[in-house]
């Protein structure tokens, strides 16, 4: 399994978001360099794929971000799973 990191300062997960939001993570991490922040773009966020052993669901997923990360540290990393979409 893949799961896909988005971070940088100044919120930058939200910034990728607001620019790709709605598309699936597996789509991101087939086409990794289509996505990735433009050198003059002010708002910057950088990729970067992990692989897992074993599986998570989108519902595990959803719930390790709301039961045990900071929603505010969100803003500035967060992870996507394989067939999750990214709002």
């Amino acid at each position: 399994m893949r799961i896909l990191e988005i971070s940088g300062d100044d919120f930058g997960v939200v910034h990728f978001e607001n620019k790709h939001g709605g598309v699936n993570a597996t789509e991101v991490m087939d086409n990794l360099s289509k996505y990735e922040a433009e050198d003059e773009d002010e708002d910057s966020w950088s990729l970067k794929i992990h692989k897992l052993e074993g599986n998570l669901t989108v519902n595990d997923s959803k719930f390790i971000k709301n039961k045990f990360i900071d929603y505010d540290e969100l803003k500035n990393k967060a992870f996507f799973i394989e067939g999750e979409y990214i709002t």
